[in-house]
């Protein structure tokens, strides 16, 4: 915790380090892979395939098709100590790097039918854990406690996941203010049902979000700051928006 100063005001800064944590995921990883001489990790941007890397995937930004067993293929290497590996991230992840919550919860729900595809799509999460363990989790806070209010930011990825194609349903709380902006919750995960367009996918999103974080942040923000508070959905669908 610091002070610093953000739009001319003075702000109560507050950050949430596991970039030693992550890296002791991406050393257990090595080590239950085949040990440093058979684990050769790389530089990538993003947890997942991304679309300059291959043609394969036919302009789909995330790789599930691939994690699917090809006829007669064995079980992938990793598949004993996937879960192992996994866990140790998820715990990293929901504390302060919420930019692996899909990458994790996409790679859990294969546990069991693990295949050559997720030792490789596991490779590449480490691969970018390795590249961005340095990174932090960081709010502020610089308003007066009247000043303050939520914004919960919704979305959905139509038909994302291979072979269900359902969608998965991604969610984000902030405290926020003129000079406050504080992450208070994030979620990512599949929805329960195969949607039939985008709008559907991003309607199941909204409602999630606002039932499970939305809604009980109000209750107990409301009963902190002792008054009314305000809470802002935010949605980039416009079909969505306009329903």
């Amino acid at each position: 915790r610091y002070e610093t100063h953000f739009n001319g005001k003075k702000v109560n800064v507050m950050e949430y380090d596991v970039s030693g944590f992550m890296q002791q995921c991406v050393e257990s990883y090595i080590k239950l892979a085949g040990g440093p001489n058979n684990v050769k990790l790389r530089k990538v941007k993003t947890p997942f395939v991304e679309i300059a890397d291959t043609r394969k995937f036919n302009g789909h930004f995330l790789a599930e098709d691939e994690l699917e067993a090809k006829p007669g293929e064995d079980a992938g290497q990793l598949a004993d100590v996937a879960a192992s590996v996994l866990m140790k991230i998820l715990y990293g992840a929901r504390q302060a790097r919420w930019d692996l919550l899909k990458g994790v919860s996409l790679l859990a729900t294969r546990l069991t039918k693990w295949t050559k595809g997720c030792d490789r799509a596991l490779h590449r999460l480490v691969s970018y854990i390795d590249s961005t363990s340095h990174l932090v989790l960081r709010g502020w806070v610089g308003d007066d406690w009247n000043e303050l209010a939520l914004k919960l930011f919704s979305d959905a990825d139509f038909a994302g996941d291979r072979p269900s194609m359902r969608s998965t349903t991604g969610g984000y709380l902030a405290l926020t203010g003129t000079s406050t902006w504080f992450p208070l919750a994030a979620k990512s995960k599949r929805q329960t049902a195969t949607s039939h367009s985008t709008p559907e996918s991003e309607i199941v999103a909204a409602d999630d979000v606002t039932r499970t974080i939305g809604i009980p942040a109000l209750d107990l923000w409301e009963f902190l700051l002792g008054r009314s508070v305000g809470l802002d959905l935010f949605e980039d669908n416009q079909a969505c928006l306009q329903i």
